[in-house]
């Protein structure tokens, strides 16, 4: 998977820049006091937090997904559209580093289809207010100002 996050284009004065793009496919590890970090491990916890888009999640509020009915087979192009989801499944696999798989979720040693897990809705999203890390130094800067 992969976002474009800036298409390549030329400023005003002449001059070109390339499109940057950032690859989906891969989850950072980190806690989350950072905003790209996916997963970290706490003992014998594994936390995950996947941004909605990633799960091509289009709104959640309403549960609307990016949806491509066309059989992969048809050689069709550019039929996505959106519409609502039953919920989402949530498997893993444990492998040690020969490959050996160590576990599975749900089910343990025995696969088992996961049961989808569906939000609820909402209106008004819910927040929390938070000083960002480049906080004290823009608190700094302004101090600076007459």
């Amino acid at each position: 998977m992969k976002q474009i996050i800036n298409k390549a284009g030329m400023r005003k004065d002449g001059t070109t820049y390339e499109q940057y793009e950032e690859n989906g496919s891969i989850l950072h590890y980190g806690g989350f006091e950072g905003t790209n970090h996916h997963f970290y491990v706490d003992g014998n916890e594994l936390h995950l937090r996947l941004p909605w888009g990633r799960l091509n999640v289009t709104d959640p509020s309403s549960h609307q997904v990016l949806d491509d009915p066309r059989a992969v087979e048809s050689g069709e192009r550019d039929l996505l559209q959106t519409t609502t989801t039953d919920g989402i499944r949530l498997s893993a696999v444990l492998v040690s580093g020969q490959n050996e798989v160590l576990d599975l979720f749900p089910g343990g040693q025995q696969f088992t289809e996961p049961e989808p897990y569906l939000w609820s809705k909402w209106e008004q999203p819910s927040y929390v207010e938070r000083l960002k890390n480049s906080y004290p130094y823009i608190q700094e800067y302004f101090k600076t100002l007459q």
